[in-house]
């Protein structure tokens, strides 16, 4: 075990000073633990906010995504954010629902949350969006992916990922976007008309659909002017507004929001600008960053805080990982900041430690909560004889003396049986029955005579557990004669 530091501060394995040490240990089981959590939470990959600032690629996701759970902090429209999603998951606003991307492998993803209801939080969580050169690789491999097996019905999720191309400033890109904004669905034609608008330099396509596109495609075009800062807005408007008059509500809305993105009272009911925030807050979620970080780092560092989730996830997980800090953490968890949680980790992780910390004195559990979650978490995976110096030292909390005994039974320490042998001769017959069951189990060599003769007792769940017990055992002829006893 490693020293404990005089300093009330936790520390890491290496002695850095760290946030609380629950969440520093959190972040060292991420790898193992958290990668299938985290995996229907989205690519971490990387993008931008209003016109497409591209910044550059950070250090690796993963390893920034423990860093930001460790020491990040974000801004009050994104961690609300990840806070409401983290509790619940909200079927589709605008355009259906996107199956998240992941390097990670994972079980069935879970619906994509969200983003903020409120237009205020929606509108400040859009400034802190931002895209890079990363998330705009991510979002090709997913076109690509999905062009390769023929059209595909998950429109939302490839309308994300055009966006993130503009946003990203692929200018490669352009011919895919402009020849989508022509052709391609709706969803689709839509997202590649304001992907152009943030890339730019596409005005002579974005002014021909405005003046000749379908009303949705037109105001998405005029949209894309806005956002390109086109040079031929000054003029354009007015032509628009006498050619297609029908567009005259979005033409405003578009206007109003160029202007001024908090007057929601001119806003809130404009459909288009609506499409717009809800397509970035996806787009950035899947291949880009909120407020600097990954949405993957952000949905990491709401549940390093989450006390549940680290006693019920991390905590029992720890076994998997192979990191040399992790002892360190454990034990001074233990000595530092107990819990029930945490001793039944530490029997997993560092048994023979944790027994000589017993055995010494070191550390003594408070309440009968540590046993039983430790006890209970041995059942669970079936005792070993790793665990007999720990079971043994139960035997001496009467609570839990019969469970440790029966399971120091069976895994053959002499001890387990002595301690319940007694209880074959109780007046309880629940109590006889425990101990049976535990004989059954066993390789005491007067196991089968004891069997025998407790079938001849007075309860029959005493000489049910006597039969089962026997078949256990593997008597030849105890099928034969449960079968006889039947008839």
């Amino acid at each position: 075990m490693a020293p404990s530091h005089p300093s009330s501060e936790p520390r890491d394995g290496f002695g850095t000073r760290t946030a609380p040490a629950r969440r520093g240990l959190c972040a060292l089981a991420r790898a193992a633990v958290l990668s299938t959590v985290l995996a229907s939470v989205g690519r971490g990959a990387v993008q931008d906010a209003g016109a497409g600032t591209v910044h550059a690629p950070g250090q690796d996701a993963a390893q920034a995504a423990g860093h930001e759970a460790l020491q990040g902090t974000v801004s009050a429209a994104a961690q609300s954010t990840v806070s409401a999603a983290a509790q619940s998951t909200v079927p589709d606003a605008v355009q259906g629902t996107v199956n998240t991307r992941s390097a990670a492998p994972r079980l069935r993803p879970a619906p994509p949350p969200e983003g903020p209801a409120g237009w205020d939080e929606r509108v400040a969580l859009n400034r802190t969006l931002s895209f890079h050169e990363r998330g705009a690789r991510a979002a090709v491999e997913l076109l690509d992916g999905e062009g390769a097996r023929g059209p595909s019905e998950d429109g939302p999720a490839r309308a994300a990922a055009l966006y993130a191309l503009g946003a990203a400033k692929a200018s490669a890109e352009r011919t895919r976007l402009e020849s989508i904004a022509r052709l391609g669905p709706l969803v689709e034609r839509r997202a590649a008309l304001l992907a152009l608008g943030t890339l730019g330099s596409s005005d002579g396509l974005l002014v021909d659909l405005a003046l000749t596109a379908e009303q949705e495609v037109a105001s998405a075009a005029f949209f894309g002017l806005v956002l390109a800062r086109s040079p031929r807005l000054a003029s354009f408007g007015a032509e628009l507004l006498e050619a297609r008059p029908e567009l005259a509500a979005q033409v405003m809305a578009v206007g109003t929001f160029a202007r001024d993105p908090a007057d929601q009272s001119a806003l809130a009911n404009a459909e288009l600008i609506d499409d717009y925030l809800d397509l970035r807050w996806r787009a950035a979620r899947d291949y880009g960053l909120i407020d600097g970080q990954s949405w993957r780092g952000l949905q990491l560092r709401q549940l390093a805080t989450d006390e549940g989730f680290v006693d019920d996830v991390v905590l029992p997980s720890l076994s998997l990982v192979r990191h040399p800090g992790v002892r360190d953490h454990l034990a001074s968890l233990l000595l530092e900041r107990p819990s029930p949680a945490v001793f039944a980790a530490c029997l997993d992780v560092l048994p023979a430690e944790l027994e000589r910390i017993l055995a010494r004195g070191l550390f003594t559990p408070p309440d009968a909560s540590y046993w039983e979650r430790a006890l209970d978490a041995i059942e669970r995976r079936g005792p070993a004889p790793a665990d007999g110096p720990f079971l043994e030292l139960a035997l001496d909390v009467e609570e839990f003396r019969r469970p440790a005994a029966a399971m120091l039974t069976e895994i053959g320490v002499a001890a387990g049986w002595e301690a319940l042998a007694p209880d074959l001769a109780s007046p309880d017959a629940d109590v006889r029955a425990f101990a049976v069951r535990a004989l059954g189990t066993s390789e005491e060599e007067d196991r089968d005579a004891e069997l025998g003769r407790m079938l001849a007792d007075s309860d029959p769940t005493v000489q049910a557990a006597a039969w089962v017990g026997r078949l256990r055992a593997g008597e030849r002829r105890a099928t034969d004669d449960a079968r006889a006893a039947r008839t």
